[in-house]
Parts: structure tokens; C-alpha cells; sequence
């Protein structure tokens, strides 16, 4: 079942932001809702704390950004626009 979206925009804005997504290119609530369905993903996914902290350092120095791609959480390392991009599954209950 798909969680409720929070009510207002301030509350989806920084339910975003603590999943670790950006949220800066949503103009429309709409946007918003969608970007918001990601963050549940990615919280839903998050590793381990380890894993996490990790995570949060490479993003925090802009060295790569949370992204939530075919209902998939992925940690996006290197150019913003790649012309090409490798996606690597693994662990238990990697598909695809």
C-alpha cells in the first residue's frame, strides 16, 4: 500500500530531504508527490549504518546523489549527465 503523501508542501519538501533526495527541481506538488513516493523508496532501501554513513559522506562532499531510478535506490557516483551508465545489481534479491 502506498503511504499518504504528507499534507502540505513545507512537510513533503523535508520528508524529501531526510530520505536523502533533492527536491529542488519539483515546481509542481505533483512533482513533489512523485519525488516523495521515491523517498519512501529510498528509506525503504537505505542500508545498513555503515553503508549509510558512507553514503551520506559522498553526497555531502558532491561527490555523488541519491537517486530513486525504476523504483530502484541508487547511490549515482561521477557526472551529473554521463552519456553512458552501468548499473550493477547485487545481494540478496537483486533482479534485472
Amino acid at each position: 500500500a502506498k503511504p499518504e503523501p504528507p499534507k502540505t508542501v513545507r512537510e513533503l519538501r523535508r520528508a524529501i530531504s531526510a530520505s536523502g533526495l533533492r527536491h529542488a527541481d519539483c515546481v509542481e506538488r505533483s512533482e513533489l508527490e512523485k519525488r516523495y513516493t521515491d523517498a519512501v523508496i529510498a528509506a525503504r532501501d537505505a542500508p545498513g549504518k555503515e553503508g549509510l554513513e558512507v553514503e551520506q559522506t559522498l553526497v555531502r562532499a558532491g561527490a555523488a546523489t541519491l537517486e530513486v531510478i525504476d523504483g530502484l535506490r541508487c547511490l549515482c557516483v561521477g557526472a551529473a549527465a554521463p552519456e553512458l551508465v552501468v548499473v550493477l545489481y547485487h545481494g540478496y534479491g537483486a533482479h534485472g
